[in-house]
């Protein structure tokens, strides 16, 4: 994951690392690439997308700050998790697995190897312990490959042609909750619940430590109560760290962050934002206005 960079002018030195030009020229040494080991910059678009696009293999391990240049291509990611214990005895045996996946989809993804524990994307310990997990991750979108899916080739090519399953991360699903209840929804449950068209659904995307959250917990089972005989209204809350939304539209700005999602097809896919009072008459006031 590190650059050794150096600014040469000594003829002698130059021609001992095979320069022989008379013009300036920015050469990269790629240990790992065989006989295109050199490679010149041509001085074709901007320099330092050169260099990310160049610098690594087709398949390589990045760390936390390697990821973050790799980001720049703004490629799909193909990720390799491997246990962090284990990473040097399989890290080659991965790369030799995943080349020829490379030379097919290189244009569409970047693959890299990651350590477990890189991110909240990490896979468990157990799931490691099973053998190695493989995620094209687009960022909002996760794929989790399973054997069921073909070899990993095929499982790409189903994601290219948008037919891989999507992951979610989710807790356990709740019970539904009771009249006067704030429903619990999980990521598993979130189409079902938030995105049903004949409910209006104010839910609360938080954390479980923030503690602006806690303080609004008595106040939103407050509002629950207040609309428990509204049958087309549902108050919900989801745990924005342990579940995903299936929805790109309902992102946490911070937490708490309120959305609502009227009884229509255009509500669901544009929730609103309450930025009123967190006074339990004041939502309820607001909900009512724009319930359908």
């Amino acid at each position: 994951g590190k650059f050794d960079m150096f600014f040469v002018t000594s003829a002698s030195v130059l021609e001992n690392a095979g320069f022989f030009g008379s013009s300036n020229a920015v050469i990269m040494y790629r240990p790992w690439a065989g006989k295109q080991f050199k490679l010149t910059y041509s001085g074709k678009g901007k320099l330092p997308d050169w260099v990310v696009e160049n610098a690594f293999g087709p398949v390589f391990y990045a760390d936390e700050k390697v990821m973050e240049l790799v980001n720049q291509k703004g490629k799909p990611l193909f990720r390799a998790f491997v246990s962090a214990s284990s990473r040097a005895d399989v890290e080659k045996s991965i790369i030799d697995k995943l080349t020829p996946v490379q030379k097919e989809f290189g244009s569409k993804l970047s693959f890299v190897i990651n350590d477990d524990g890189y991110d909240d994307l990490s896979p468990s310990d157990a799931d490691l312990k099973a053998g190695n997990v493989f995620v094209i991750d687009e960022g909002r979108k996760k794929f989790v490959y399973t054997e069921a899916q073909g070899s990993i080739s095929e499982w790409v090519k189903l994601w290219t042609k948008k037919k891989a399953e999507q992951f979610v991360k989710s807790e356990k699903p709740a019970p539904n909750a009771q009249p006067g209840e704030v429903q619990v929804v999980v990521g598993s449950t979130f189409n079902e619940i938030v995105m049903d068209t004949s409910k209006n659904v104010l839910i609360e995307l938080y954390a479980p430590w923030c503690g602006h959250c806690k303080a609004l917990e008595p106040k939103y089972k407050e509002l629950a109560e207040l609309l428990k005989d509204d049958k087309n209204i549902v108050i919900a809350k989801m745990d924005s760290t342990a579940n995903d939304a299936t929805h790109k539209k309902y992102k946490a700005s911070g937490f708490p962050t309120i959305m609502f999602a009227t009884a229509s097809k255009a509500g669901k896919e544009e929730p609103l934002t309450y930025e009123g009072a967190r006074e339990a008459e004041d939502m309820a006031a607001w909900v009512r206005e724009k319930a359908l």
